[in-house]
């Protein structure tokens, strides 16, 4: 958090593992399949982080998406590739993405938030606004545009907790566990240029 440069390529490649979540996600509820109802009484539109992503990276990319636009390091390719076709296959597996990366957000994006927003070295002095000012175009990702975010989270959790106790088989919801460990495994292996 103290280079902008590798902070913007880390944002960049969560954009990428989000974007493919939501777009999954939104393909499949907008279908009349056994597993669209469920998703669709779980997921919250103001969980999406495609848009906030995006935002956040225009600011660190000095509006220039061509720069991020597209995964281009293999790994991101890969588990990119790797939530499409199972998705496809077992939409149900998109539970798996949801909690992980959604949940996790909750869980650490206030300190996150708070620990990027602090780091002086990522935020450029800009004429006419304050440092606070500046820290917010650049933090969207940490911010749920919502009244309460307890509430929201509380509500996530209720929701996914009731629809895959009741709606999932024995034997999916053990895949879910499965490919959350797989989901796991993808954020924190997560390679940034230069890294060994």
């Amino acid at each position: 958090m103290r280079d902008p440069k590798v902070y913007r390529q880390g944002i960049q490649m969560f954009y990428h593992l989000f974007r493919t979540i939501e777009e999954c996600l939104y393909s499949e509820i907008a279908k009349d399949t056994r597993y669209s109802a469920m998703l669709s009484s779980i997921w919250k539109p103001s969980l999406a982080r495609t848009d906030k992503l995006y935002q956040d990276l225009m600011f660190f990319y000095h509006e220039q998406p061509e720069k991020f636009s597209c995964p281009i390091l293999k790994q991101q390719v890969q588990s990119v590739q790797h939530i499409r076709d199972v998705t496809a296959e077992r939409p149900y597996l998109l539970l798996a993405y949801m909690h992980v990366l959604y949940l996790a957000l909750f869980a650490g994006g206030r300190i996150m938030s708070s620990q990027v927003a602090r780091s002086l070295n990522l935020f450029p002095q800009m004429e006419g606004k304050s440092f606070d000012e500046v820290a917010a175009m650049g933090t969207n990702l940490y911010r749920f545009e919502v009244d309460d975010p307890t509430e929201l989270r509380m509500i996530y959790k209720r929701d996914y907790e009731l629809q895959t106790r009741n709606f999932l088989t024995e034997k999916e919801k053990e895949e879910v566990i499965q490919e959350s460990k797989i989901a796991f495994d993808i954020t924190i292996q997560i390679k940034l240029p230069g890294d060994n």
